[in-house]
């Protein structure tokens, strides 16, 4: 697990929806963008915390997946290895996130290497 320091500034946070891997069911996931990554968390019937880190320099795009998936409020981090899917509450918020994890992807790809 990434610990707390290596994650960077946080951006953005909030509960959103993420569709699972294989079955494409929808979860809660507290959702955190920070400078370089899009972190989910959940619990676990133990009580500890495990999440998962996207690193957003190795994504090629974001974008509102409400067609694609017959769904509202949603969007598509498109990574080099599968699409990762979340459903927000509202347009607004749907909004937000696709133009902050943009502007995250468009830092990354503009750094000095």
């Amino acid at each position: 697990m990434m610990k707390s320091r290596d994650r960077g500034k946080v951006l953005l946070n909030s509960y959103l929806q993420k569709r699972s891997k294989i079955l494409h069911q929808w979860n809660p996931r507290l959702c955190v963008l920070t400078e370089k990554y899009l972190i989910t968390y959940k619990e676990k019937i133990d009580g500890k915390t495990s999440s998962k880190a996207i690193n957003l320099s190795e994504c090629s795009s974001v974008k509102n997946s409400d067609k694609a998936l017959n769904k509202e409020y949603t969007f598509e981090v498109v990574h080099k290895d599968r699409s990762h899917f979340f459903v927000c509450n509202d347009k607004i918020t749907q909004e937000e996130w696709i133009r902050e994890i943009k502007k995250v992807m468009n830092n990354l790809q503009n750094a000095p290497k």
